[in-house]
């Protein structure tokens, strides 16, 4: 998607979801469900380039095991 009066400018670029696990076994049952966004936002002029992006964690369940992961974020000339 592109974003404003200066479309060869600046770009927004978004995604997301939602993931839902579910484990079962004889004696436990679990689910989880674990929704995400990532986004980045690039601005370029001339030979330069400005980038900021943004990730939110992403979890999974494996068995009883739920590993959960990090937001992260980044900044780039």
């Amino acid at each position: 998607m592109r974003v404003g009066p200066w479309k060869e400018l600046v770009q927004l670029n978004l995604a997301g979801g939602m993931n839902q696990y579910r484990s079962n076994a004889k004696t436990y049952t679990h689910t989880h469900t674990n929704f995400y966004l990532d986004m980045t936002l690039t601005a370029t002029y001339h030979r330069w380039m400005l980038a900021f992006g943004l990730e939110t964690h992403y979890d999974r369940l494996f068995g009883e095991t739920l590993t959960v992961g990090e937001n992260t974020h980044y900044l780039m000339l």
